[in-house]
This record gives structure tokens, C-alpha cells and sequence, in this order.
């Protein structure tokens, strides 16, 4: 019978949910075992299902299981599968299994389609921790190497969304943007990795045509717009301003900012907006006013609605 696009996805799916399964079972039977012999029998068979794991996600064999084995679920599914035994190091044999393990983790890891939820289910993971009879030690180090394996590829993309179209209001504009929290919480790695203000500013300071520029420049103003709400709005704030934090950002998001003169009211919205972050405590040394920041003769200013 021919199979359809979906039929071979959902194959793909259930070969390597069985295959997680498997493994579970061998790594339970080893703990298990009395003996050293039989221990030893199912580390083997462990070894063995372990290269084909290798194998089945990582890609070469193409078609939908490298579709498949980079979707959010399935490698959510093969890293929960290795932390249930990351504190199993009694013998040289667990310590080198271990070690194959957290390398596939690794892997599997940097090739998902979606970061975000590889990071957010490792923080989430730490949370248990602190109650596990289980080494924590050991489950920690493992949590802090997926972490620290996407970290690249999630500030890479977050800082891609000030570089397309309505990338950063619409992160903001839907509230549940997978990158809204990487721009505004404070311990997101965008702000706790100390090169990611330097890839910004490689990219902000690349040469661009003028319509490239104004694309940078309107997601720099929806970025710089969530700082320095008043405490008595209606809305709290969203970004509370921290110099050693934001100071860097804020600094290439402004010069981004002014490499563009706005329209008439766009500018009324500037000089608000340049009001704001000063009482926000940004110095005005990070703020500075290019010559057409007062506007041209004949322009009519209309006050601003709703701010």
C-alpha cells in the first residue's frame, strides 16, 4: 500500500518513541541485574541501541525520520530518556555510557527545530532537582549541557527578529511569542551571555539599503518602546531598566534608531519615547540626537494618543 506524507511521519514518530523505550528498559535491567555478568550483557545491548539512537536522529538517513528527530517533542522525549539515568556512574561502563549520552543529548539538542523549548524544559527540569533522592550534582551538569548546547541558536534567532519585518512588535503585540521572554526577562541568555551584545552590534552596524535600515529601525523603536513605562499606567512595566544589563542594547537599538529620519509623527513619538528612558534612569549619553531630531519647517506636530 502506498503510503501517504503523513503515514511515514507518524512511522518515524513511533520508531523512535519505541527505540526511547527500549532503551529505558536495557538501562532499568542493568540497574537491576545481581550480577556483574549480567550487567555487563545489558550495557552492551545499551551501547549498542545507543549507536543506533545516533543514527536514527542524526539526520543522515534523511526522509521523515530526520523531519521527525528534530521536532520539538521527540527530542524533548530522547533528553528526558537520559537524564531519567544521568546519576548512574558506579563503574567505568556507566561513566563512558554516560558520557556517550550527554554527547547524543548534545546533538539532538542543537538540531531541534525550536530552541526555546529545549532551554525552557531544562530550566523546568532543575526545578525537581532540589527534591530528588538522586545525585543532583550529576542530573544538574547534565541540564546545564543542554542548556548551554542551544544557547547559540537561541540568541541567534531572538536577535534575528530586529532584522525582519515587525519582528520585535510582534513579538510583543501577540504576548506569547516563543521569544518574548529571552527579550524581556532578565536572566534570559540574551542578556546573561556576555558576547550576545556584540553579535548585535556586528549585525546592527552591517552596511543596508535604506528599506533594510528602516525594517532595523522600526524594531528597534518596538524594542526601546517597552523600557520606561510610567508605574502609575494602566499597563506595568514590561522591561525594567537595568544599566549593566540593558545599557548595550538600548545604546545600538537608539543608534539603530537614528540612522533614519522619521516622519513628522513618528518623531512626536520619539521625543516621548527619548523622555521616558531618561527617567528610566538610561544615561543620555546612550541617547544622543542626530540634526533632524526638531523637524523640518512647515511640519505640523499633532499630540500623541494613547501613551
Amino acid at each position: 500500500m502506498e503510503r501517504s506524507g503523513e503515514a511515514e511521519s507518524a512511522v518515524a514518530a513511533s520508531m523512535l518513541k519505541a527505540v526511547n523505550i527500549l532503551y529505558t528498559q536495557l538501562s532499568r535491567e542493568a540497574v537491576s541485574s545481581y550480577s556483574r555478568d549480567g550487567f555487563e550483557r545489558a550495557s552492551g545491548k545499551r551501547v549498542e541501541l545507543l549507536e543506533l539512537m545516533a543514527l536514527l536522529y542524526g539526520g543522515e538517513l534523511g526522509g521523515e525520520l530526520a523531519v521527525v528527530g528534530r521536532e520539538p517533542e521527540t527530542c524533548v522525549m530522547a533528553i528526558r530518556t537520559f537524564f531519567d539515568f544521568s546519576t548512574q556512574d558506579d563503574t567505568a561502563l556507566d561513566r563512558d555510557q554516560r558520557r556517550r549520552e550527554r554527547a547524543l543529548a548534545r546533538d539532538i539538542a542543537r538540531r531541534c527545530n525550536d530552541p526555546t523549548v529545549i532551554y525552557r524544559q531544562a530550566q523546568e527540569l532543575q526545578n525537581y532537582l532540589t527534591h530528588s533522592r538522586q545525585d543532583p550534582e550529576l542530573r544538574m551538569a547534565y541540564l546545564q549541557d543542554i542548556s548551554q548546547s542551544v544557547i547559540p541558536e537561541l540568541i541567534s534567532r531572538a536577535l534575528e527578529l530586529f532584522f525582519t519585518p515587525d519582528g520585535i512588535a510582534n513579538a510583543y503585540l501577540t504576548g506569547e511569542s516563543k521569544y518574548l521572554w529571552v527579550l524581556n526577562a532578565m536572566t534570559s541568555p540574551l542578556y546573561q551571555t556576555p558576547d550576545a551584545v556584540q553579535q548585535l552590534e556586528r549585525l546592527m552596524r552591517r552596511p543596508r539599503d535604506p528599506g533594510q535600515q528602516a525594517v532595523v529601525a522600526e524594531n528597534a523603536m518596538s524594542y526601546l518602546g517597552n523600557f520606561g513605562l510610567e508605574q502609575d499606567a494602566l499597563f506595568p512595566p514590561i522591561l525594567q531598566y537595568s544599566a549593566p544589563i540593558h545599557a548595550g542594547y538600548i545604546e545600538l537599538a537608539w543608534e539603530a534608531l537614528m540612522r533614519v529620519e522619521p516622519r513628522i509623527q513618528t518623531l512626536v513619538y520619539l521625543e516621548e519615547l527619548h523622555q521616558r528612558l531618561v527617567r528610566a534612569g538610561v544615561a543620555v549619553e546612550l541617547l544622543p540626537l542626530p540634526e533632524w531630531w526638531n523637524g523640518r519647517e512647515g511640519d505640523i506636530r499633532h499630540p500623541l494618543q494613547g501613551l
